[in-house]
């Protein structure tokens, strides 16, 4: 506060030996004293220079806030913070595609998306959330969600590979007519992935046609296992 509060508030509580907050509050009528007694001025005006808000608290709320703009992909969705933001389709979004919207981040944790001035409605999706069945029923676009979903997946580095499980998760829980998923490798191009999800197909249901043993191939167990550690996944003998 004009260059002289500094953290002298902070080393004052620690030499105090405040640790909670009704000691604290305790505390500060103390610390205002001393602290007005040794840095206050005298102002060259007594008058009250305040002036009235002659702002809506609409306008206030807007003005105060995170403002950004954010490009909508063919699938009415953008990125923000790490979340995926899909816009419900309506007569006014379907027109966004290629266009920019405007994200309003407000001081009490909401989001608006506006389109020259009008919010928007919109659906979010973190990397964490699980895609229903009832959902996609409810709007066909989350298809073409799970489309994007699929594609991230496919471009992940190998530096990411334990990401891929959560993709994985959200396809899961897209639909109980799901049994698994392939995708292609993006380091080794046109090799696919199988995974089958153990709660969808039994064992009994797979049919060996084929087998290799690693056991006598030491080279590669130890590539096998070099992959199943970037996925989490540990591979004994």
């Amino acid at each position: 506060m004009n260059r002289t509060l500094q953290d002298r508030l902070i080393k004052d509580l620690r030499l105090e030996g405040v640790c909670g907050m009704d000691d604290g509050n305790a505390f500060l009528p103390r610390f205002m004293e001393r602290y007005n007694r040794q840095f206050a001025i005298t102002p060259a005006r007594s008058d009250d220079l305040h002036r009235p808000l002659n702002l809506a608290p609409d306008r206030l709320r807007d003005v105060l806030c995170k403002r950004e703009q954010r490009y909508v992909g063919a699938q009415l969705t953008f990125s923000y913070e790490r979340q995926r933001i899909m816009l419900e389709e309506t007569e006014v979004t379907r027109g966004l595609v290629g266009r920019y919207v405007e994200t309003y981040a407000l001081a009490d944790g909401r989001l608006d998306v506006r389109w020259k001035g009008h919010s928007l409605p919109y659906r979010v999706f973190d990397k964490d959330q699980r895609v229903t069945h009832a959902a996609i029923t409810e709007n066909k676009r989350l298809g073409e969600l799970l489309t994007y979903i699929k594609e991230r997946q496919e471009q992940t580095p190998k530096s990411k590979y334990t990401d891929t499980v959560l993709w994985a998760q959200a396809i899961h829980g897209a639909s109980d007519d799901i049994d698994g998923l392939i995708w292609t490798s993006r380091q080794c191009d046109p090799d696919q992935c199988l995974i089958l999800f153990e709660d969808r197909v039994a064992a009994d249901e797979l049919e060996i046609r084929d087998s290799l043993s690693v056991a006598s191939n030491a080279s590669l167990l130890l590539e096998l296992r070099d992959y199943g550690q970037r996925a989490g996944i540990t591979i004994v003998s």
